[in-house]
C-alpha cells in the first residue's frame, strides 16, 4: 500500500509538472513582444504557475501521508488538501472495559494452571531444587519484607506463593524476581493486597521446555 501511494504521488506530481511545462513551452513565439515589460510579465506568470504547482504537490503529499498513517485507502473523489481527521482515542470507559477483559482472561488462565497442577503428581526432586534456588535468590539479593510462603511442584509447573509485609504489585514482583523467573519457561503471576495492608502473590512457573496443556 505504501509503495502504491508513493507511485501515485510521483505520477501525479509528474503530470502536474508536465502540464505546467507544456503550457509554458507551447506559447506561440511569434506572439511574444520583445520588450522588457512583457518579458517580466511572462516571468511573473511562470513564477505564479510554479507556486500553484508546489501548492498542489504539497496537497497531494498531505493526502498520501494521512492515508498511509491511517492504513486506509484514499476516499473516492478526494480532492487535494481535503481535511481528514485522526481517529479519536478510546474513551475512559473503553479503556476500563479493555482492562477488565484482560483481567478476566488472566484470572481464567490462572484457574486453568491451578487445575493442571492439581492433576499432576508431585515432583519432590524438582520441588527441592526450585525451593533451594529460590531461597538462595532471596539471600543473594537481600530481599527484605518478602518471604516464600509455600511451594508446590508437579511434573510441568510449580506454584509459588509469596507473602509481603506491604502491598505488592505484579510489576514490583517481576522487577524483583525477573532474573530468577528467567530460568523457567512460561511465567504467570497474580498479586493482591490483603485487608491489613500486607501483600500476597501467586506465581506459576513452567518447567523449561514443558508444554502446558491448558
Amino acid at each position: 500500500m505504501r509503495n502504491m501511494w508513493t507511485i501515485v504521488l510521483a505520477l501525479a506530481t509528474t503530470a502536474i509538472a508536465n502540464g505546467v511545462w507544456g503550457r509554458v513551452r507551447d506559447r506561440p513565439v511569434a506572439a511574444r513582444p520583445t520588450d522588457a515589460a512583457h518579458a517580466q510579465g511572462v516571468a511573473d506568470d511562470d513564477a505564479a504557475e510554479l507556486g500553484r504547482l508546489r501548492e498542489r504537490v504539497a496537497g497531494l503529499e498531505r493526502l498520501v501521508f494521512r492515508t498511509l498513517r491511517s492504513g486506509a485507502s484514499a476516499p473516492a473523489g478526494a480532492t487535494e488538501g481535503a481535511a481528514k481527521t485522526d481517529p479519536e482515542p478510546p474513551s475512559v470507559e473503553g479503556r476500563e472495559e479493555a482492562l477488565a477483559v484482560q483481567q478476566a482472561e488472566r484470572l481464567e488462565r490462572l484457574r486453568k494452571l491451578e487445575r493442571l497442577l492439581a492433576s499432576e503428581p508431585v515432583d519432590a526432586s524438582w520441588n527441592r531444587e526450585v525451593g533451594g534456588s529460590t531461597a538462595a535468590f532471596f539471600q543473594r539479593r537481600e530481599i527484605e519484607g518478602l518471604s516464600l510462603a509455600s511451594l508446590a511442584c508437579g511434573t510441568s509447573l510449580c506454584k509459588m506463593e509469596i507473602a509481603a509485609k506491604n502491598a505488592l504489585s505484579t510489576e514490583t514482583l517481576i522487577d524483583l524476581f525477573g532474573p530468577h523467573f528467567a530460568s523457567f519457561g512460561e511465567v504467570s503471576t497474580s498479586a493482591s493486597t490483603n485487608p491489613d495492608g500486607s501483600g500476597a502473590a501467586v506465581v506459576y512457573l513452567a518447567r523449561p521446555g514443558a508444554h502446558l496443556d491448558l
